[in-house]
């Protein structure tokens, strides 16, 4: 269990990766932009979009790499 949960994590983190090597995710000192679109520090983790996509794609890409 602690393997499937580390491989989660590494791939939610690689979402994040490409998201800002994209320019799709900026971090700015108040907070980030997202599509060109200011989200404060105060947002909460779960409504921020750029976590939205990276939960929505980290069983995926597990997926694809146990596959390959």
């Amino acid at each position: 269990r602690n393997l499937v949960q580390l491989g989660l994590t590494l791939a939610h983190e690689m979402v994040h990766v490409k998201q800002l090597a994209k320019g799709t995710l900026k971090q700015r000192r108040s907070g980030h932009t997202w599509l060109g679109k200011m989200y404060s520090k105060k947002t909460p983790y779960l409504q921020m979009p750029w976590e939205i996509e990276a939960f929505s794609k980290q069983e995926l890409i597990l997926r694809r790499a146990f596959e390959e």
